[in-house]
């Protein structure tokens, strides 16, 4: 049962810690004339989720971070005083569960990948592409949108995935080298009462910053 919280209670704070950064760098981000914003958050999405598995959790623990990271994105609808199913809304939130779902799949099925640049490079290439393929099906035919990216030549389409991928990896990479170097923070050896209260504090700070 301890053990069980121990793991929960992670997967809680790295969710916020998304969450939080979707609120904020990426409400700045998309509303800046960046044209890479998506990308570079998506990548932030992914390496908060190899975190999580650097931190010893399996797949569906990595998948209930994206849950509560699209939920709390989700729920800034209060703020911007947009209908509760709004592209606005739905939209980032279902790319944060796909993305999730994704890198949920290939981390399991590649999990020996992970342990290597080469593999990670591969890996991260799957799951950028993979997510965006079906972020674009879903947003097409659920809310009939057609996302940036597919507006433009065919050319443009592929250097988006490969700017995307290149980001995951590069982020990717960075927590593998921390982990192997050994200035790796381990988020399971924090005090329970210490994950709680932060993620009770990135929720707070999450809905105040969408507030402004």
């Amino acid at each position: 049962m301890k053990d069980k919280m121990s793991v929960w209670s992670t997967v809680l704070l790295l969710g916020t810690v998304w969450g939080f950064f979707e609120g904020s760098l990426g409400g700045f981000l998309h509303l800046s004339p960046v044209p890479i914003a998506g990308k570079i958050m998506t990548s932030i999405g992914f390496v908060i989720m190899f975190y999580g598995l650097k931190n010893g959790l399996k797949a569906k623990h990595v998948f209930a971070v994206s849950v509560i990271a699209a939920t709390l994105k989700f729920s800034t609808s209060l703020f911007f005083l947009l209908p509760l199913f709004h592209i606005k809304i739905i939209n980032p939130a279902q790319s944060i569960i796909l993305q999730g779902l994704c890198f949920a799949a290939i981390s399991h099925i590649f999990s020996d990948k992970l342990k290597s640049f080469k593999g990670i490079a591969l890996t991260a290439s799957m799951m950028f592409t993979m997510a965006f393929a079906l972020s674009a099906t879903f947003s097409f035919y659920v809310t009939n949108y057609v996302m940036g990216p597919l507006e433009g030549s065919f050319f443009m389409l592929l250097f988006h995935l490969a700017m995307g991928s290149v980001f995951t990896f590069a982020a990717m990479s960075l927590v593998h080298i921390m982990y192997e170097k050994m200035i790796f923070i381990h988020v399971s050896r924090l005090t329970f009462a210490t994950r709680m209260i932060t993620s009770v504090v990135l929720v707070i700070a999450t809905f105040l910053i969408n507030g402004f």
